[in-house]
């Protein structure tokens, strides 16, 4: 952090100003924030414009530091955004100055009523209402600050909470967060993580105070945090103008995402790499989320009707790149391999690095055919590896997955297979799908007795409405130190949405009625505790059910049909679900009987055991 200057009357001072001129509003190939002194800021993104709160003349208290924008500077402004009715961030004499530039106004409550009186160009928005500016999306975050119904200058109205906002900015190199004038909030405490906060520290009881500040802060560690309201006002005896950034060192943590900016002055915003972590005891590093790719493929091929054509995957696969999900999981039987060919040629055409991407896929055991004509199962897996590598046109694969235990091969030789092709390069880790907790221990134990590649990763049927999984599996996987990432992980949209909202795939899959048309009842309730969440958060459901399995421990897979539903997957690593929300989300299940997949894990009912086997009725989840 710079040192910090203090003037004769022991006022922290900003740094020294920098002129913005009419350059900075022509086109930027990237997102700029210019704090403009006090409680105002500039985004200029990818050629958008926006001002918050611009007191540029007008203003009746003495400055300690220069205006960085003068009036005749003022370029294009593509919007203005005002918090509130106070002085020091609503000038009527700056908004007519700059009318005739700008194309759109928004404000809440009372200051928007004022703008209208003096003919603004001005949205009336309410909390939580969606916006857009140009290319940037925006809504409207909550703020306290209504000092004014205790002083007898402004008691010719109620003020309202509504009548003060703070702003939500998106844009392509992240998202912006102004929280406004405001006592800490709890709900400030629980947003989807932002990249750059702009940070008012003011130790006022109207405003967040500092230990409130140091606690916002460090509720979003990862957050830039662009120091505002201070510096700028000569009044040394008003609190709300006195802050010092440097009371914020060794109480907020990662100090170096302090910014002390002279008002003019450009931060460029720098989209942050997406956050990975270590996928169980592997080398692995994936993404909080894993895209389910079985809804890849042409609808007339594999069992499933509702399933994707390429085009339209491509914009999803293109959609979950970019947010940064790097985790992607497939297998042959999606859509008669579809689902992989799909992802490889995806893969080639955007000339997207392997490296960056982690990629899993599967094999079933034996089919009977195969074992009648005494097919090995080294034999068979590598006829599959190959088959899998040429439609993902790789290499290699990261997670290759049992897709279901084999009854008809000794584990051994299975391990066995696996093991010789981790060492061939071919496989970096395998993993197993629907099984049961002895059957994983028992592979451990024995691969790790001959020295053998164990199993890294399960892949199982986990969820808010079917927690099976929790009576031996989660405990196994963690003694074994291995990655858990559960499939049907939204119950095949239920967990999306509340009921009655019909969907072509809950129209056409029927499966996915079978696993979860008997305890609609016993679900419901915690689907309606889910939906109270998601509106308490203002998060969607799907960010609550993934992020309700993220603070599980898990990387939950989840699949998207359009790529509008990839942010809600973006979203739920970004969310934070603290243990008095996962306990009440947790309160009301009911143990289930086994479904799916799972019914199937018996000798006898194995359907590899079975001469009439359909393979295109085994796609599951």
């Amino acid at each position: 952090m710079r040192a910090i200057e203090k003037n004769t009357k022991k006022q922290a001072v900003a740094p020294k100003s920098v002129p913005i001129t009419k350059k900075e509003f022509e086109g930027q190939h990237n997102t700029r924030i210019y704090w403009l002194g006090g409680g105002a800021a500039m985004i200029s993104s990818h050629g958008t414009n926006i001002l918050i709160d611009p007191v540029l003349e007008g203003f009746d208290m003495n400055l300690i530091i220069e205006n960085p924008l003068p009036i005749n500077e003022v370029g294009k402004v593509d919007g203005v955004c005002i918090t509130h009715i106070d002085n020091d961030h609503f000038s009527k004499r700056t908004l007519h100055d700059i009318e005739d530039r700008v194309d759109t106004m928004i404000a809440p409550g009372y200051v928007a009523d004022v703008m209208k009186e003096e003919r603004f160009p001005v949205q009336k928005k309410g909390i939580w209402e969606e916006f857009v500016i140009g290319n940037v999306e925006g809504h409207l975050t909550p703020a306290r600050h209504n000092w004014q119904n205790g002083s007898s200058k402004y008691n010719f109205r109620y003020w309202k909470e509504e009548d003060y906002c703070g702003y939500w900015f998106k844009t392509k190199d992240g998202t912006i967060w102004m929280p406004g004038d405001s006592q800490l909030l709890d709900c400030q405490l629980t947003m989807p993580d932002p990249d750059v906060i702009l940070f008012d520290f003011a130790d006022n009881e109207w405003h967040i105070t500092l230990n409130g500040a140091i606690k916002l802060a460090n509720a979003y560690p990862n957050a830039d945090l662009i120091c505002i309201h201070w510096g700028t006002v000569d009044a040394p005896d008003m609190t709300p103008f006195n802050g010092n950034p440097e009371d914020l060192l060794g109480r907020v943590v990662n100090p170096n995402r302090i910014h002390v900016l002279g008002a003019g002055e450009a931060f460029v915003m720098k989209p942050k790499k997406e956050r990975r972590k270590r996928l169980g005891n592997t080398e692995l590093m994936v993404s909080d989320v894993c895209l389910g790719c079985m809804g890849f493929g042409e609808p007339d091929h594999g069992q499933h009707q509702w399933t994707l054509g390429y085009d339209q995957t491509k914009a999803i696969l293109k959609a979950a790149w970019m947010a940064g999900i790097n985790f992607f999981d497939t297998a042959p039987a999606y859509s008669d391999g579809d689902s992989e060919a799909f992802i490889g040629r995806f893969l080639k055409e955007e000339k997207i690095d392997r490296s960056d991407v982690v990629l899993a896929t599967k094999f079933f055991p034996r089919t009977f055919d195969e074992i009648e004509r005494d097919i090995s199962m080294k034999e068979h897996i590598e006829t599959n590896l190959n088959a899998s590598l040429k439609r993902l046109q790789s290499e290699y694969v990261d997670l290759y997955i049992l897709h279901m235990w084999d009854y008809n091969t000794p584990i051994e030789e299975t391990l066995c297979a696996l093991n010789d092709l981790v060492k061939a390069g071919k496989v970096r880790y395998i993993g197993i799908s629907n099984a049961y907790a002895w059957q994983v221990a028992m592979a451990n134990t024995i691969a790790t007795e001959r020295g053998w590649t164990p199993f890294a990763s399960i892949q199982g049927h986990y969820n808010l409405i079917f927690r099976e999984e929790e009576r031996e599996m989660i405990d196994c996987a963690k003694f074994f130190g291995m990655g858990i990432t559960p499939y049907s992980s939204l119950a095949a949209g239920r967990l999306a949405r509340n009921k009655k909202v019909d969907t072509k795939r809950l129209e056409l899959d029927g499966y996915a009625r079978f696993k979860y048309g008997k305890t609609e009842q016993i679900d419901q309730v915690i689907i309606d505790r889910e939906e109270e969440i998601a509106n308490r958060l203002h998060v969607s459901m799907t960010a609550v059910a993934l992020a309700w399995l993220i603070a599980k421990g898990c990387v939950p897979i989840a699949g998207a049909t359009n790529p509008a539903q990839i942010d809600a997957l973006k979203e739920a690593s970004k969310i934070h679900l603290d243990q008095e929300t996962i306990d009440y989300l947790d309160e009301l299940y009911v143990p289930h009987v086994l479904v799916g997949v799972m019914v199937q894990n018996k000798r006898e009912s194995s359907p590899f055991s079975n001469k009439k086997t359909d393979m295109k009725k085994l796609e599951n989840d």
